[in-house]
């Protein structure tokens, strides 16, 4: 959800400069209540990452015992067709141990979600950017991944020259959840002309918790993503992981 920051975030800075003579008593109301929300879905993160471990880990258990190696034969270095299968399985893969690190938070984001989809902003940039979150946050729990093992015997079928229809369309809307990717912190400093000055405290809190979910994270990648690739190419490289 990172793509829209760079643009959104200049029009949020020039917002902002002039934003706080402007505030109203709902911007002040609104930025109070999303920094709540986000607290409250950021501390849930930080507190339930040993599950979320859990679930990619049986996730990657899964893939080492019904199918190890099912891309083994590396269609990596085989014509275009073979070369566009692997990189979408590589996605694939990616995507699905971002849901799986997602999993145990799906309470945690519909409770966010339902406050957040409420809030109202007189600036209709930051409008749009919460709008933005909410709709990726609701496809993100609506996608269902397909079985990778399943997926990866069809397209041995057929010598790896087809990505399967179901891994087509599910990285079409893997694209659409994952696209985009704005923290908390990056939404907060959005509305920071709006934010009243007894919040200050809950900022930096909120970005400290940021800042530790963010050292998680990395850890989670770097610790469960090579054993995914291996598990599944045979290789402990691939595609870069992206959450």
């Amino acid at each position: 959800m990172r793509g829209l920051l760079v643009g959104i975030l200049v029009v949020g800075i020039v917002t902002a400069s002039a934003a706080t003579a402007a505030a109203t008593s709902q911007d002040a109301a609104s930025t109070r209540a999303f920094i709540k929300s986000e607290t409250s879905f950021v501390t849930a993160f930080v507190t339930r990452h040993a599950s979320e471990e859990a679930v990619a880990d049986a996730l990657v258990n899964h893939i080492s015992v019904s199918c190890p190696g099912a891309l083994a034969a590396d269609p990596q270095d085989g014509d275009r067709a073979q070369q566009h299968t692997y990189g979408g399985f590589q996605m694939e893969a990616s995507a699905e141990l971002a849901l799986a690190e997602f999993a145990p938070l799906r309470t945690a984001a519909a409770r966010s979600i339902r406050e957040d989809e409420r809030l109202r902003w007189s600036d209709p940039a930051i409008d749009r950017a919460i709008a933005g979150e909410v709709r990726r946050a609701r496809v993100t729990l609506a996608l269902k991944p397909p079985d990778l093992c399943a997926e990866a015997k069809a397209s041995a079928a057929t010598r790896f020259t087809k990505l399967p229809s179901a891994s087509t369309r599910f990285l079409k809307v893997a694209a659409i959840a994952f696209g985009g990717n704005f923290s908390a912190v990056d939404l907060v400093r959005l509305m920071r002309g709006y934010a009243p000055k007894d919040v200050n405290v809950a900022i930096k809190r909120l970005t400290d918790l940021q800042d530790r979910a963010d050292r998680l994270n990395s850890k989670f990648v770097s610790k469960v993503y090579p054993r995914m690739t291996l598990a599944l190419f045979g290789t402990a490289g691939g595609a870069s992981y992206q959450s």
